[in-house]
């Protein structure tokens, strides 16, 4: 057993030492509603969660290694609300904006 302050916590060798037949991966998965319940309602249609939250939700949970999955429940007719399309379409648009450059890459020499 390594001690918790040792150097290899984690790689292969340590992690099959103990299970060699056990090794698995699950990705972390962090499940939110964009309202309140994961079901539509009525009643809950001005409930829905800002793009500024949808933002730090994102940084929370994308920014630490999970996968977000943003339940956007479709209405009575099957259809998605104009607020539930309106938010994540705006928090899109901030997350492209905030991420969409690569800023390991150099810019293209001018011509």
């Amino acid at each position: 057993m390594v001690p918790p302050e040792g150097g290899d916590l984690a790689s292969r060798d340590v992690l099959t030492a103990h299970h060699p037949n056990c090794l698995a991966w699950y990705p972390a998965e962090s499940d939110v509603s964009i309202r309140p319940g994961w079901f539509w309602h009525a009643s809950r249609g001005s409930q829905v969660k800002t793009p500024a939250k949808l933002l730090d939700l994102y940084c929370t949970s994308v920014g630490r290694n999970s996968v977000l999955l943003l339940n956007v429940p479709p209405n009575r007719d099957g259809r998605i609300s104009d607020p539930g399309t309106a938010a994540p379409t705006s928090f899109g648009q901030t997350v492209r904006a905030t991420y969409g450059s690569n800023l390991l890459v150099p810019p293209a020499a001018p011509r």
